[in-house]
């Protein structure tokens, strides 16, 4: 478990979760501080600051939850759940409204420096010429471990995250469902952006 904490929460807040990750081995605490809102702004930094500080740890799937969600399925559920989903991801993802993914973001990969590292030559150059497809969804998502650590190694989300922080609402809810459904990506454990139809797909996250 990870936590990251509320710039605004008490000090005495501060104090007990620290205190509990004193105590307990698998408790984290994310030593960056972020300032949150009902907007969703800085929720992506604060999840990928909690993978960057897990990804060490031995496990095979990372469940990003906020606020006041909690777990009603024991380890052992999710674990016979997960075996079955085989590596695949659990992201929630419809087609983005016109409100959310706004014309003026940038849809470049190029730009967005969302190319994998890996690719050469003409797979690198199609890359860079193509869009993003974007998604929308629910911020809860169950990660694969090769997705989390495709993530760090392979592209960098920051410009993208940077691009979704100037808009109103909802900042946090396109991330992950957009590099779901991009196929240039290559997100582990994802999908082509033509099946995510004009309703939600099923998931379990929340």
């Amino acid at each position: 478990f990870c936590f990251s904490i509320d710039k605004n929460a008490s000090q005495l807040f501060h104090e007990q979760l620290f205190a509990l990750e004193k105590c307990l081995p698998n408790v984290f605490i994310s030593k960056t501080v972020h300032e949150f809102d009902s907007a969703g702004h800085n929720q992506n930094e604060a999840h990928l600051d909690c993978l960057r500080s897990v990804r060490n740890r031995k496990w095979e799937y990372a469940m990003l939850l906020q606020s006041l969600d909690v777990m009603i399925k024991t380890h052992y559920q999710m674990t016979e759940i997960l075996k079955i989903y085989g590596g695949a991801n659990d992201i929630q993802t419809q087609l983005c409204p016109d409100d959310r993914c706004i014309d003026s973001l940038e849809t470049n990969l190029g730009k967005l420096r969302l190319c994998p590292k890996n690719l050469k030559g003409e797979e690198m150059d199609k890359c860079k010429a193509s869009s993003i497809k974007w998604g929308k969804g629910s911020m809860q998502v169950i990660l694969s471990r090769a997705a989390v650590d495709y993530i760090f190694d392979q592209i960098d989300v920051f410009p993208l995250i940077k691009e979704m922080n100037d808009m109103g609402y909802g900042v946090d809810e396109q991330l992950y469902q957009s590099l779901h459904v991009t196929p240039e990506i290559g997100l582990p454990g994802g999908f082509h952006y033509k099946c995510r139809g004009n309703r939600d797909n099923q998931y379990i996250s929340r």
